[in-house]
């Protein structure tokens, strides 16, 4: 896996992170800007705060798979089996799209 594979599937990662559940939720389901309401956060302490607990573990949910679907598009693009039967190459390319989504969806965005 060369640099050029790492930096995209970083990219892919991202991309998926920065979907923003807390907010899209928000409005679909409260019609609401969750980022005006509590702590102003977009995040899944804040939507159970506002929206309460069913909303919050909807939020969560939605965050966990945002990063397994970014860790499944990129060990199948990269011809990973996306187990660690291959060894690294079988799971590097999820493992850097996973953990890109994850930061896209932490750090804060304005």
């Amino acid at each position: 896996m060369g640099a050029l594979d790492r930096i995209i599937c970083l990219a892919v990662g991202y991309v998926f992170g920065c979907f923003q559940s807390a907010y899209i939720f928000g409005r679909l389901f409260k019609n609401i800007d969750i980022r005006k309401h509590g702590s102003g956060n977009a995040g899944m302490a804040n939507a159970t705060r506002v929206m309460g607990t069913k909303y919050g573990a909807l939020v969560f949910f939605a965050d966990v798979l945002k990063a397994v679907i970014a860790y499944l598009v990129c060990s199948f693009i990269f011809h990973g089996d996306g187990t660690f039967t291959n060894g690294a190459n079988g799971v590097l390319p999820g493992l850097y799209a996973g953990s890109a989504s994850s930061s896209a969806t932490i750090s804060p965005r304005s």
